[in-house]
């Protein structure tokens, strides 16, 4: 019995508490491990190594086993030209894949062309320029008729043998040709004769024998101007014969329209 209380004795000695200094190192007493392992019982420890160990949310995420097996023998999808497609798919809402890689939704279709409209300006132009040219040509027409006329009666009433009276033809230079630069010459008095109230009357039944409608304004500003370029002309009756033939011809209408504006203008 004191054999045991001696050993028992011993013991309490050795295993005296003594505090740890703030170092580790320099601390001569029990070294304390700062691991979890050391503080945890030893059933707790067992059960925690026999456990299953606990996956990361990325491992627990991953596709089955057997899917991915699936997927690596699976063939490589492969886009028009042949080579394997790696671009990303585009999900819509109903769940079908749609590539974006695709030339049907990449290139929007044709549009129709369609023929280009004829704007209603271009058309009241190109109107208004045919309406013009008719007006042109129908007041050169009435003025060179007129003015044909005032000059056979203007180069009576100069003519000598037409005041007298004299039967010889020789006494009447007015049945000869017009000399040149004589309507130049006698460009006052042959206006003041053509241009008398019946003027623009007998222009404006011209033009609405052929339905044209203009103010008298405009046919007068029209004819003054024609009759003024007239006399830079050499021979006046050479220019009235060759618009003749231009405007006139041997058109029977235009002819008989022509009439109606001489008797007109000689009318009281």
């Amino acid at each position: 019995m004191a054999d045991l209380n001696r050993r028992y004795n011993q013991r309490r000695l050795t295993t005296t508490w003594t505090p740890l200094s703030p170092n580790p190192e320099a601390s001569p007493g029990l070294a304390v491990s700062s691991s979890p392992a050391s503080t945890t019982p030893p059933k707790q420890r067992e059960r925690s190594a026999s456990a299953p160990p606990i996956l990361s949310a990325s491992l627990a995420s991953e596709t089955p086993p057997k899917q991915r097996e699936r997927a690596a023998s699976a063939p490589p999808i492969l886009s028009s030209d042949g080579c394997p497609d790696t671009e990303t798919d585009d999900t819509d809402i109903d769940g079908e894949s749609q590539r974006s890689s695709s030339p049907d939704l990449m290139t929007p279709p044709p549009s129709p062309v369609t023929p280009t409209p004829v704007k209603s300006e271009d058309m009241a132009d190109e109107m208004d320029g045919v309406a013009s040219l008719a007006f042109f040509n129908a007041v050169k027409a009435a003025v060179i008729h007129l003015l044909n006329i005032t000059l056979h009666k203007f180069r009576r009433e100069q003519c000598f043998g037409c005041q007298i009276n004299h039967p010889s033809q020789r006494h009447h230079p007015c049945l000869e040709n017009v000399e040149d630069h004589y309507y130049q010459i006698n460009f006052r008095g042959i206006m003041k004769m053509l241009f008398t109230p019946h003027l623009i009357p007998s222009i404006q039944r011209l033009l609405t024998a052929r339905n044209i409608r203009e103010d008298d304004a405009r046919v007068k500003a029209v004819a003054q101007t024609l009759l003024h370029e007239l006399r830079s002309t050499r021979n006046i009756q050479d220019s009235i014969g060759s618009m003749y033939d231009e405007l006139i011809g041997e058109d029977v209408l235009k002819i008989g329209e022509l009439k109606l504006v001489a008797d007109g203008w000689e009318s009281e």
